[in-house]
């Protein structure tokens, strides 16, 4: 094995072996470079040493790019990302941009946080400015992010903040149609008070957030998304299997269908049609001068 050495201008091979001063100098030039030492310092953890290169006048909003760790991650992002709260309040006290959108995804530092898991420094990101419906190349939101690594605190925290549950990144996917992707109960039900009851196909699993619930044998939000508004007769998937007659959970739906809903039922569907022109749906009820045990029948604690 040999290393290719460029030497006055010439191309050499140096055996590997014998002489690994070429490869130890490409490390050394490596690890002098301040963007890389800034980035190895907040991999690390290291506040102190992040404050130093900082001061000593690397922009703070420097993308770093990594090719055998990150790909194009914001300082900001990375720290984020890898939960060194001290680092991020530092950067963000400093000034650094919460919506710096990197080049390479096109995530803010609300996305890497979501992605690391990392409620805390999330919420300390939403409280200085963060753009909780910004969405990256591929359309993800931090919602749908949150959705994907189930994490139910944060998923709260962003419906909580605004966040809107009615997005699809480029699958077509909304929050709802991954929570019930992954079989996680009590995040479809979170999502599914939000206001989401979207029933689009989407290219990955099942189809349609119906058919995943159906075929999972969670027939309590199968009715709980239904109470909620979900539109059958434009679901896909339920439009196929309505052939199938032997299968008690579609004949289950059928039956559904065709009964007369309530105008107790009917009314609460249209009432939060309405109040989904925007977000914070449950905060926009307990808003409203109507009794208590209306406020918890329109937020879908009665069903």
């Amino acid at each position: 094995m040999f290393w290719i050495t460029l030497d006055h201008g010439i191309i050499t091979k140096c055996n590997w072996k014998s002489n690994k001063e070429p490869y130890n100098d490409v490390l050394r030039l490596q690890y002098q470079d301040p963007k890389t030492l800034l980035f190895d310092a907040v991999l690390q953890g290291n506040t102190v040493k992040v404050k130093q290169l900082v001061s000593s006048g690397i922009d703070k909003n420097t993308v770093i790019h990594s090719p055998v760790k990150w790909e194009g991650a914001t300082i900001l992002g990375t720290a984020a990302y890898e939960g060194h709260f001290e680092i991020v309040r530092f950067l963000v006290e400093l000034g650094t941009s919460v919506n710096f959108i990197d080049p390479c995804m096109g995530r803010n530092s609300l996305h890497w946080a979501c992605m690391g898991n990392q409620y805390k420094i999330a919420k300390f990101l939403i409280e200085n400015g963060a753009a909780v419906n910004h969405t990256d190349k591929d359309l993800v939101t931090p919602l749908i992010q949150a959705s994907l690594c189930q994490n139910l605190d944060l998923v709260r925290l962003l419906i909580h903040h605004g966040a809107d549950a009615n997005l699809v990144d480029r699958l077509q996917c909304s929050p709802l149609h991954y929570a019930c992707m992954y079989r996680n109960p009590s995040l479809v039900e979170v999502i599914i008070k939000s206001g989401c009851v979207l029933n689009n196909h989407s290219s990955l699993a099942k189809g349609t957030p119906l058919s995943n619930i159906v075929i999972n044998m969670d027939m309590q939000h199968c009715s709980l998304l239904l109470n909620a508004g979900y539109n059958l007769r434009g679901d896909s998937w339920f439009e196929q299997s309505k052939k199938c007659h032997d299968d008690h959970r579609v004949k289950t739906l059928i039956d559904y269908q065709k009964t007369i809903k309530s105008l107790k039922n009917l009314c609460r569907i249209n009432v939060r049609r309405q109040l989904l022109k925007g977000v914070k749906i449950e905060q926009t009820i307990n808003s409203l001068e109507i009794p208590n045990n209306l406020k918890y029948f329109l937020n879908m604690e009665e069903v």
